[in-house]
Order: C-alpha cells, then structure tokens, then sequence
C-alpha cells in the first residue's frame, strides 16, 4: 500500500463536510426547490465531486424525521423514515457518491 493510498480515508473524512449542502430554513418545506438545487448543484459540478468520485444521489433530511433521496437530475427517487429520528434538530442535505 502506498502511502497515499494509506492517507486517503483521513483525508476524506476531513472534507466530509464537502459533500453537505446547506438548507436555507426558509426552504425547508419546500421540496420542489430542493430539488432543484440539487439539479443546480450537480450541473455546476458536472456529476462529480472532487475527491470524493461520480454523484450517485443525494438524500435530504428535513429535520424531522423523513429522509427524501433525490436523483442528480432532480427527481425524487424515494421517501422513508429515518434511521437518526430525535437526533435532527436542523435540515441536511448531502452528496451520495460513486468511487
């Protein structure tokens, strides 16, 4: 392994906080311009995060519990609930990637 190789996990996970977005709360219910954003974000970044590889999707936690995982175009692939329900306290929305 090189040395590199062994730096690159601590490396991601000091830019973690690359792949969150930030949720204006005024946008927080809606979801229709959160998608957008996300079609936005992944055009400006051409579907891929430096470092990090290909956006595969993203998922928006409202901070309340629902968890939406949204395509890179914008659709809004599915709803659930969340496995962190009473640990949200403020929306999130973050970058799901391919390596």
């Amino acid at each position: 392994m090189t040395e590199l190789a062994a730096l690159k996990p601590r490396i991601l996970a000091n830019l973690e906080s690359g792949r969150r977005l930030s949720v204006p709360p005024e946008l927080r219910d809606h979801l229709e311009r959160i998608t957008e954003m996300v079609a936005e974000h992944c055009q400006a970044h051409h579907g891929e995060l430096a470092l990090w590889g290909k956006i595969d999707h993203y998922r928006y936690h409202d901070g309340r519990g629902t968890v939406y995982r949204i395509s890179p175009d914008g659709r809004l692939l599915d709803e659930s609930g969340a496995a962190r329900v009473g640990l949200e306290r403020r929306a999130e929305l973050s970058v799901g990637v391919v390596f």
